[in-house]
């Protein structure tokens, strides 16, 4: 979905929105950090955002693609190529020296009235947990009020 001249114009008022494009263009933050705070300056500024972080294959041929049909010069092409490089490299070091961290979440959710369905929760869940660009790995049970599983 194209942003309108509106949705434009309130990013560029946004002094996050500037400093996160230059702190990227410095090479400052990888594609991926850059990324996660574009989505949170669109989700403050109310601007749905369907783009989800490609890999840096797909970002290669798109680059490609605008220098053979003209769209950029060949030193935009160079420097584009030169920070999805010094991505791949960043990323890599990164996932060398830190582990990433996640939330382990252990509890039971009930609605006020009425029964939860399992299926219509984790469609749900996994929707949540989806738009927010993360990833789930775990088990789910049906359990009575008791905590009792229900088969």
């Amino acid at each position: 979905m194209a942003l309108t001249d509106e949705q434009v114009n309130l990013l560029l008022e946004d002094e996050e929105f500037g400093r996160y494009t230059q702190e990227y263009n410095d090479y400052k933050i990888t594609y991926r950090d850059f990324k996660v705070k574009m989505d949170e300056v669109y989700k403050r500024r109310g601007i749905k955002n369907e783009s989800k972080p490609i890999n840096h294959q797909e970002r290669i041929k798109r680059v490609e693609k605008l220098f053979a049909k003209g769209y950029i010069d060949k030193d935009r092409y160079e420097n584009r190529l030169n920070r999805i490089k010094q991505d791949i490299k960043d990323e890599s070091s990164n996932s060398e020296e830190k582990k990433q961290v996640g939330i382990e979440i252990n509890g039971c959710v009930f609605a006020n009235n009425g029964d939860i369905d399992l299926d219509d929760f984790l469609d749900k869940f996994i929707e949540f947990i989806e738009e927010n660009g993360w990833h789930f790995g775990g088990g789910t049970n049906h359990v009575d009020e008791d905590g009792n599983y229900i088969k």
